[in-house]
């Protein structure tokens, strides 16, 4: 029998109910195809750490890291009607959401650079619109995905002092912007082949760069492909108004 070493990350707020309910479909899924799923649960988050001044015990990352997969809840732990974040120095230097560590600090140190998210309306599923439920879009029009770039833009955690006010830096490289474009290509031959490059390249000059890598990419690399482009602002109508418009979508570190 197959065995997995799967890490739970409940965290705050719903996500230890979801991650209950998802241990539940690991062990129907263990019994329906014969795997073996070893679940250690790591207690974490905002409320973790207005308990212990720490986001997890220690030796957490390295469980991470050695296991087969991580499950996480949610992050974000309201106390006093304030969002709990960490202290200075403890262990950041800047202050941080409570749960850092869980979200961001694992995409960073386990490289974990593509955010897949899959779009699909299934049969029998109405839309909660205005409190009422009803049947806007139909199911076969509802199928794609979005790949969001994990690691960088806007979700560094640096914060700089600037004259009455504060700055945070949006940054964005080749190798980064590259490797989830290639991703988001390779996905794309296995369904309609299209990739649409959703960023707000028209008054951020680090998602200028993000669309001309995605460009050179799609063009030097993937001659198959079909290269859409939209802004941030824009998508979020279209997809409401087209959903399928869209096979595969790739973005930067913001707003997806």
């Amino acid at each position: 029998m197959r065995s997995f070493n799967i890490v739970t990350l409940p965290g705050d707020g719903v996500g230890p109910e979801v991650i209950e309910q998802v241990t539940r479909v690991l062990q129907a899924l263990g019994v329906h195809f014969g795997l073996q799923f070893e679940v250690e649960a790591i207690p974490c988050g905002g409320h973790y750490y207005a308990k212990h001044q720490t986001e997890w015990p220690a030796g957490s990352f390295e469980k991470c890291r050695a296991a087969d997969a991580i499950l996480l809840g949610a992050v974000g732990h309201v106390e006093n009607g304030k969002t709990v974040f960490t202290e200075p120095g403890k262990p950041y230097a800047q202050p941080q959401l409570a749960g850092f560590a869980q979200v961001i600090g694992n995409r960073q140190k386990l490289d974990l650079y593509a955010n897949v998210r899959l779009i699909k309306l299934y049969a029998g599923v109405p839309q909660k619109i205005s409190g009422t439920f009803q049947k806007v879009w139909d199911p076969k029009n509802v199928d794609y995905v979005v790949v969001r770039e994990n690691t960088e833009d806007a979700y560094s955690g640096e914060t700089f002092d600037i004259p009455d006010g504060k700055q945070s830096a949006i940054t964005i490289t080749r190798k980064a912007t590259q490797r989830v474009v290639r991703f988001a290509c390779r996905l794309a031959l296995r369904r309609q082949r299209k990739v649409t490059c959703v960023d707000k390249s028209n008054i951020i000059g680090a998602h200028a760069f993000f669309r001309e890598i995605f460009t050179q990419v799609g063009r030097d690399e993937f001659p198959d492909i079909e290269l859409d482009y939209a802004y941030f602002d824009a998508f979020c109508l279209l997809q409401l108004q087209q959903p399928e418009a869209y096979d595969v979508v790739v973005a930067p570190n913001l707003g997806t």
